[in-house]
C-alpha cells in the first residue's frame, strides 16, 4: 500500500473485546501503539477486531430463529443482544458527549440487524456479520475516549475483503456459517480504497474481521474461527511488518499446560512449525491463518491482550 510509514496489523478476539472494561483495556494498546508510531516513527496499527464473545453464535441463533419464522424467539436475543452492547459502551466511553454518540451509532446498527433478520430466509451469513460491526463502533469510541495526543480512531464500517462467492446451501443448524475464500487482488484493491485515506491523515482504522464482500456486494463471511484468517488476509493486502494477534494466552506454549505442567512458552517458531502445530490440535491459531502472509514473508506475533507487556511467540520465515 502506498502509505509514508510502515504498518502493523493488531488483531483482537471475542474474548479480549469480551466486556467494556475489556474494549477499554484494548484501546489503550492500541492508542500506545499510534503514539509510539507518531513519536518513534514506529509501524503505524491497523486494528482488526472480532464480534465480543459470544456473539456471533447468538446472531446465528437470531438467524435460525427468523428463518423458522419463530419472531418472538429472535426479538428476545436480539434485545439480550442490544442490552450488552450498551452495557459495554457505558464502561468502555467515559465521556457523556461520546457516549452518547456511540449509543446512537449502535442504536441505528442495531435498527439495520433488526431489519435484516425479520428478512433473513436462507442467507445466514448477512446477520452474522453484525457483530463485528457493532465491535468496530465500540473499540474506535473508547480509543478516541482516551485522548491521546495526536492519536485518533476511525471504524470502518465497511467490509475490506473481497471473496468469491460462498459455497454450499444455506446450513440448516444455527450454529454455523457458510465460509467465502478471499480474492487476493481485489482485497489489496479494495484495502487502498478504504484505508489509505485513514492512514494518510495518521487515523488508526478500526477494521471488521470474519466478514467480506463479493465483487457483487453480497456479504459474506470467512467461516467459523476465520478472524484470524481476517487479519492476515488484511496484512498481506496492505503489506503490513507484522500481524499481532492478541488473545487470551502468553504466546503458543511447548504443550498443553492443562495437561503437562512443565509446558514452556515457545518465544519462535517457523510457519512450518506453527502449521503442523495448529493441524494436530493447537488452538491458538487456525491452520488458514498463516497461508497469506507466509507468501509474503510477513511475521506473525501472537500476544496476550492482559499481558501485553509479554513479547508472545514470533511466527515467521
Amino acid at each position: 500500500m502506498d502509505v509514508e510509514c510502515s504498518l502493523c496489523v493488531l488483531k483482537f478476539g471475542g474474548t479480549s473485546v469480551g466486556s467494556g472494561d475489556r474494549i477499554r483495556r484494548v484501546a489503550q494498546i492500541v492508542a500506545q501503539a499510534a503514539s509510539k508510531a507518531l513519536d518513534e516513527a514506529a509501524p503505524f496499527p491497523v486494528v482488526v477486531v472480532s464480534a465480543m464473545s459470544g456473539i456471533t453464535d447468538q446472531l446465528l441463533r437470531i438467524a435460525h430463529h427468523a428463518r423458522r419464522s419463530e419472531s418472538h424467539e429472535w426479538r428476545r436475543e436480539l434485545a439480550a443482544l442490544r442490552e450488552r452492547h450498551l452495557q459495554a459502551a457505558e464502561k468502555a466511553v467515559h465521556d457523556g458527549k461520546r457516549l452518547a454518540e456511540l449509543n446512537a451509532a449502535l442504536e441505528q446498527a442495531l435498527a439495520g440487524l433488526e431489519r435484516e433478520a425479520a428478512s433473513c430466509e436462507d442467507y445466514v451469513d448477512a446477520v452474522a456479520a453484525w457483530g463485528e460491526r457493532l465491535s468496530v463502533l465500540l473499540l474506535a469510541a473508547a480509543i478516541n475516549d482516551l485522548g491521546l495526543p495526536g492519536v485518533t480512531a476511525n471504524p470502518v464500517r465497511e467490509e475490506v475483503i473481497v471473496t468469491g462467492e460462498p459455497q454450499g446451501s444455506a446450513p440448516s443448524e444455527p450454529g454455523a456459517v457458510i465460509g467465502a475464500e478471499p480474492l487476493e487482488e481485489e482485497t489489496r484493491a479494495r484495502a487502498q480504497l478504504l484505508l489509505q485515506p485513514l492512514l494518510q491523515e495518521r487515523t488508526v482504522p478500526v477494521v471488521p474481521g470474519f466478514i467480506g464482500r463479493t465483487r457483487a456486494g453480497l456479504v459474506t463471511t470467512l467461516g467459523r474461527n476465520g478472524s484470524d484468517y481476517s487479519a492476515t488476509v488484511i496484512g498481506a493486502a496492505i503489506d503490513c511488518g507484522e500481524v499481532a494477534i492478541y488473545t487470551d494466552v502468553d504466546g503458543v506454549m511447548s504443550a498443553d499446560p492443562r495437561i503437562v505442567a512443565n509446558a514452556r512458552l515457545l518465544p519462535a517458531l517457523t510457519y512450518a512449525e506453527a502449521a503442523r502445530l495448529s493441524w494436530f490440535g493447537a488452538k491458538v491459531l487456525h491452520p488458514r491463518t498463516l497461508i497469506p502472509v507466509a507468501q509474503r514473508n510477513i511475521p506473525v506475533r501472537v500476544r496476550n491482550t492482559f499481558r501485553p507487556q509479554m513479547q508472545g511467540t514470533l511466527i515467521g520465515p
